[in-house]
């Protein structure tokens, strides 16, 4: 079966950075936060010109599409983009828009659908990049997301990444921290995760590289910024969420809200 690769993340993991560099790789062809069912489970479109977006389309209410059509159209265009690109031999990698699986309001799906949905079709190879979860959570507050999404503390934030590691739990994994710390070697180890050609080319043309998603403090230089500034019920949450210290668990990391890198 051919390759088809998929990069997982919560927002605010930094995973933004991590794509741009694996987009930069030769012959990649990277298609950023895909999900067949963005629209119908979160952007819901009324009107607007959208003349090559089929799934927009059939996603505004006039239409009346179900989930298992955009599905259908979703993977009928990726499965014809992969052989064209075949011919080429060029390598196509999605990145998930794992937030509309894990993070809407209407709570966590339980399944990352790109990797269902494409199981039939391909090799699938999965890849998960991470970042201690109270960095995320202070980012993701920041940007305002914590009530647009209706995810109201450290501890319902926590909740859903425990969900999603669970669900994704065959997949390796990258911490953003380590990445920031010794970039060419941990691209190395996520290209070999992703069966990619290494190419130490792409941590010096990543910042050429423009992608959705990129929410985060920007820089042309890879490097580990210091934690956000803490609030009282920050460090009070730290020390009281059951979920939090699940996730630190889960991955490795020190809970301690004043702890430094590396935790």
């Amino acid at each position: 079966m051919p390759d088809l690769r998929i990069l997982h993340h919560w927002a605010c993991s930094g995973g933004t950075l991590l794509s741009k560099c694996i987009a930069a790789v030769p012959n990649v062809v990277f298609l950023s936060e895909m999900h067949p069912l963005a629209y119908l489970n979160f952007y819901k479109p009324q009107a607007s010109y959208y003349p090559t977006d089929i799934i927009q389309q059939l996603s505004m209410l006039r239409n009346g599409a179900s989930s298992d059509v955009c599905k259908a159209v979703f993977r009928g265009s990726i499965l014809a983009l992969h052989n064209e690109l075949r011919k080429n031999h060029q390598m196509l990698v999605l990145r998930s828009h794992s937030h509309v699986d894990f993070f809407l309001p209407s709570g966590p799906q339980r399944k990352p659908v790109l990797s269902e949905m494409f199981a039939r079709d391909f090799r699938v190879i999965d890849v998960m990049t991470v970042r201690h979860p109270l960095d995320s959570w202070l980012s993701f507050r920041a940007n305002g997301w914590n009530e647009i999404f209706e995810i109201s503390s450290l501890s319902a934030f926590s909740d859903r990444c425990v969900v999603m590691l669970r669900d994704c739990s065959w997949m390796p994994r990258v911490k953003f921290e380590e990445f920031c710390d010794n970039p060419k070697a941990q691209l190395a180890l996520l290209c070999h995760y992703m069966l990619l050609p290494l190419n130490d080319s792409a941590l010096c043309n990543f910042s050429q590289i423009n992608l959705s998603g990129d929410s985060g403090r920007r820089s042309d230089r890879i490097t580990l910024r210091g934690r956000r500034p803490l609030r009282v019920e920050d460090r009070q949450a730290a020390c009281s969420s059951v979920s939090y210290s699940e996730v630190c668990s889960l991955l490795g990391y020190n809970p301690d809200p004043d702890a430094s890198w590396p935790f």
